[in-house]
């Protein structure tokens, strides 16, 4: 089984789930700060997904420490939240994050020529849409599978 699980483009963060007698705990182990409390299972699996985004989307926007901005680290292997959930005595609850949405962005300048940017600002195009599209062409990645590939290795460097 691999360290981290990639299914569809999508990572699956490790939640231990807990019967308390103030209701339901849910704590995640790679990303601490998003986990909660509930009161049933129905809102603990329904705000699980929800919780782990805000988290991992401040990071993202905002950065971290002295406001330096945090690469996402890879989730715990399902082989090691399970042992640890059996250790525990608690239910494992896997959630699913697409990659693309916490995706970090890096800002450029962009020189064009005048004429040509109020063009752009008349048709209302999206400059760092059509960028990136451009790159992603000029690179030859070709589909999402080769995309995401690329953005795993770029991420590890």
């Amino acid at each position: 089984m691999p360290d981290t699980l990639d299914y569809n483009n999508y990572l699956l963060y490790p939640a231990l789930v807990s019967v308390m007698s103030s209701g339901i705990l849910v704590d995640f182990i790679d990303e601490p700060e998003a986990s909660f409390e509930a009161f049933s299972f129905e809102e603990a699996l329904g705000r699980a997904e929800t919780e782990l985004y805000i988290v991992l989307h401040s990071r993202r926007v905002v950065g971290r420490k002295e406001g330096k901005y945090s690469k996402i680290k890879k989730p715990t292997s399902f082989a090691e939240a399970a042992k640890i959930a059996t250790e525990e005595g608690r239910y494992l609850h896997m959630v699913a994050i697409s990659e693309e949405s916490i995706t970090t962005y890096a800002k450029r300048n962009l020189t064009v020529p005048t004429w040509l940017s109020k063009m752009a600002d008349r048709a209302n195009l999206n400059l760092s849409a059509i960028l990136t599209k451009g790159i992603v062409s000029e690179l030859g990645l070709t589909n999402r599978l080769e995309i995401s590939e690329a953005r795993r290795q770029a991420q590890e460097d």
